[in-house]
């Protein structure tokens, strides 16, 4: 199950950003790996993603870029 709304747009000073409101998301007959995520990303914004094995960095990431449905 995939619940996404993402957005690539301008904000008021022109600067690129991506948005990603209310994403969750679980393989087949399994529990939510990705519950109620969002954030704001602003074109030169340095961001690192962290965490342990098996917290769903991979999954957040194969989400963002329309790999997984």
């Amino acid at each position: 199950m995939l619940l996404l709304h993402m957005e690539y747009k301008r904000d008021r000073t022109g600067m690129e950003v991506i948005n990603v409101k209310n994403l969750f998301f679980s393989y087949p007959e399994s529990a939510e790996i990705l519950t109620d995520i969002s954030f704001c990303i602003e074109k030169g914004q340095k961001v690192a993603l962290a965490g342990p094995n098996g917290s769903g960095k991979t999954t957040l990431l194969l989400n963002l870029a329309g790999l997984l449905r």
